[in-house]
């Protein structure tokens, strides 16, 4: 059975770089830090998930999800993916 949840804060480290592989890094919205102007700005909740580092008030609620089927947790998902 599958079932999705809410994904809170990330474990580690590897847990977000696995989020950023499958999701911002293939993902429209998304723009490197390096790179975003204020005419094309870095997606804000990326930019709230990389701020949560250090505060974990700032992860992005309810817009990162988490699918479960037989037990097994699957990669994170961001709700506001759109492959480029």
């Amino acid at each position: 059975m599958k079932k999705t949840v809410v994904v809170e804060t990330f474990s580690n480290g590897t847990e977000y770089g696995l989020f950023l592989e499958k999701n911002c890094f293939k993902c429209r919205h998304y723009v490197g830090w390096e790179v975003a102007t204020a005419e094309n700005p870095e997606c804000s909740i990326e930019a709230d998930i990389a701020e949560a580092m250090f505060n974990e008030d700032k992860f992005p609620e309810g817009k990162i999800m988490m699918d479960i089927e037989d037990g097994k947790p699957y990669i994170p998902h961001c709700v506001d993916f759109t492959e480029v």
